[in-house]
Order: structure tokens, then C-alpha cells, then sequence
């Protein structure tokens, strides 16, 4: 659960989306709390980000986006003093399709996070197709280690 005093910053690259997100956030009374940028990839917003925290840090990320920007973003994020000690950064899809080089990155052996995967289906099973194998897939919890 969200702690009082605690908010949601959430980044949205398509602005239709980002508008469906803040009328469902708003009916379901959060607007006060959950904040979308819109129009904007990761990257562009996350020095917005940074402001809106006035330069504070995080306590959990959720990544789940374009799967070749998870690696950068988070290099990004680390660089920008968003992560502390044991922020939790969770990113889906990390085996199917795969974020290139995030797992490598994030692994434990590292020393940087310690991580777990967490098995999980791919959400978008195409049982329409004959030929259609259920995917494997995974979340990965990593825990920074302020390395």
C-alpha cells in the first residue's frame, strides 16, 4: 500500500494513453497522489522526474516499456541519484521477449542489485494461432545495492 504523504509518479510516451491513465486514476480517487507525464519517452522525462522529487530518490521503480530502453533508462536513473539503497526496481518481460542486457546488468553476482526472477506468463498469449507456443517469461526484482 502507498504510505500517506507517499505519490506515484508514473511516465506515459502516448498521449491517448496517458489520458485514458489520468481519468481512471482520477475516478478511482487517486488523482491527489499519481502524477502522469505525458508525451514524453523515459529518458526525455526522467530529468523532470528529478525535479518533481527535488532531487530526492525513489523506492521502487516499475519498468515497462519499450524493452530495449530498460538497461539505458535505469543507467539514466542511477546516474541521476533517483535509486538509494534497496530501491526496488521491477521490469517485465525480462525473458520473453527479453530486455537486452538488463538481466546482465542487474544480476546479483554483479554486486550492484540483488535479484530474483519471478516466473510469470506472457500476458499476451495468441491462442488464435494454431501454430502458438505459451510463452515463458519473468519479472525481475532487483534490490540496489548503492554500488
Amino acid at each position: 500500500a502507498l504510505p500517506p504523504g507517499g505519490r506515484i509518479i508514473t511516465i506515459e510516451a502516448k498521449p491517448a494513453n496517458a489520458e485514458v491513465a489520468m481519468q481512471t486514476i482520477a475516478w478511482a480517487g487517486f488523482a491527489d497522489r499519481v502524477q502522469v507525464l505525458s508525451g514524453k519517452l523515459a529518458a526525455d522525462a526522467l530529468p523532470e522526474v528529478s525535479q518533481l522529487l527535488n532531487d530526492g530518490s525513489v523506492d521502487m521503480i516499475y519498468l515497462d516499456h519499450f524493452k530495449d530502453c530498460y538497461l539505458p533508462d535505469l543507467k539514466q536513473m542511477e546516474a541521476q541519484g533517483l535509486l538509494h539503497e534497496n530501491t526496488c526496481v521491477v521490469a517485465d518481460n525480462v525473458v520473453y521477449p527479453g530486455a537486452p542486457g538488463f538481466l546482465e546488468y542487474v544480476d546479483s553476482s554483479a554486486g550492484r542489485y540483488k535479484t530474483y526472477l519471478e516466473p510469470a506468463k506472457f500476458e499476451y498469449d495468441q491462442k488464435w494461432k494454431p501454430d502458438w507456443v505459451p510463452q515463458k517469461d519473468a519479472l525481475s526484482v532487483s534490490f540496489y545495492q548503492g554500488n
